[in-house]
């Protein structure tokens, strides 16, 4: 099973900082133990970062201080990054940042991290090390802040929404109550934290299978409210669940009911695509004439919109259909330009666009079966007619 961390690129890192020196940590350890696909693999370290930066510079490897600040740089091999941050503890903790001092202790280490489950490490020789008992936490399906809840939510208040993501994930039955009490006394601090980590984490959320029950959960104790602006419903969402085989995080999203878009928008720090694509399918677009609908939205909020207009139960024809006629139909392009518009003698100006707009939907009544001939023809009485008005 260590195989899955013990690759190639791990083990010139592993060989290069000293095998007593280095151990994977985190993540990629708990989801080696359950099974799960591990996605970054994370080191920590005796050595501090300009020592690292040396070693690793001797046998070749390219490092990038990433967060040097913190302790952590980052390692390149054969072009993939793997971060790797010295042991340490917090001296002081705002909420949102944290003020470090570098220690060779891997106990201290893991007293700062947040649950249990998270403070494993494991050495390239495949020893575990589990100092507050994360594996039978793991087998019982609980998620166990280190120490104090209270203590570790005020040094970082992301920490609620990762203790409810996290139940998501490995959580059996219903969160601890104490726990879950803790993140509501402070759940009002999330407000102070930056768009890009309340949607990274809400993102993450929404990729999981029971995201309503953990969002529900997350109403339950007074938490939602901070993060939705709006009170929300999830009937959409849950019917949407049930016939969608993707996790599609944006779909997901915009089948939730009851928040403003813009204060979200604004809330999350979205880019401006997703903001487009949330304002488009968010809409109850009338779907009886599928091939506008693509024509002017393309195949992505095409696609969205199938399936929510099925799980809002609006949706004209058998969801079958319309998946299958996606995947088949070839969009015709517009063979009429603004530069056709002009050289009949029509100044530039909106009455251009007019002119095309009405010309491209007489098109679409017609099941685009005009050529770029017959519609120039069709083109020519329309600006003759305009020019006789004037």
């Amino acid at each position: 099973m260590l195989n899955r961390l013990l690759i190639p690129e791990t083990q010139a890192i592993i060989n290069s900082i000293g095998v007593d020196n280095i151990r994977f940590v985190g993540g990629c350890v708990r989801d080696l133990i359950v099974g799960s696909e591990i996605k970054d693999i994370d080191f920590a370290t005796v050595l501090t970062p300009e020592q690292m930066i040396l070693t690793l510079k001797r046998s070749g490897i390219k490092t990038v201080p990433t967060g040097i600040k913190h302790g952590t740089i980052t390692a390149i091999v054969n072009d993939q990054q793997f971060q790797i941050t010295t042991l340490r503890s917090d001296i002081s903790t705002d909420g949102r940042h944290a003020e470090v001092a570098f220690v060779d202790n891997w106990e201290l280490d893991a007293q700062r991290r947040d649950f249990t489950i998270n403070a494993l490490y494991l050495s390239g020789e495949g020893k575990l090390f589990d100092f507050f008992g994360g594996m039978d936490h793991l087998r019982s399906g609980k998620v166990v802040f280190i120490g104090d809840a209270e203590a570790r939510i005020r040094e970082d208040y992301l920490r609620i929404l990762r203790y409810f993501r996290f139940f998501g994930r490995f959580g059996q039955g219903a969160p601890d109550d104490a726990a879950a009490r803790a993140c509501s006394r402070y759940s009002a601090q999330v407000n102070y934290l930056s768009g890009e980590r309340i949607q990274s984490e809400m993102f993450k959320i929404l990729e999981l299978k029971n995201c309503i029950e953990v969002m529900t959960h997350m109403q339950n104790y007074g938490i939602l409210p901070f993060i939705f602006p709006g009170e929300v419903d999830f009937r959409i969402l849950k019917r949407l669940l049930e016939i969608d085989p993707e996790i599609n995080v944006i779909r997901r999203l915009a089948a939730i009911q009851g928040y403003d878009l813009q204060i979200l928008t604004d809330h999350w720090r979205l880019n401006t695509e997703q903001y487009k694509t949330l304002k488009i399918i968010t809409t109850n677009v009338d779907m009886r004439e599928p091939r506008k609908v693509l024509r002017h939205l393309g195949r992505e909020c095409f696609v969205d919109l199938v399936y929510l207009s099925e799980a809002r139960g609006t949706l004209p024809y058998p969801i079958e259909e319309m998946l299958d006629f996606v995947s088949k139909w070839r969009i015709p392009k517009f063979p009429i330009y603004g530069g056709d518009v002009i050289s009949l003698g029509v100044k530039e100006g909106r009455i251009i666009g007019k002119i095309l707009s009405k010309l491209e939907s007489y098109w679409e009544d017609h099941n685009y079966v005009f050529s770029r001939d017959e519609l120039l023809k069709r083109l020519r009485i329309e600006v003759d007619s305009l020019n006789k008005v004037e």
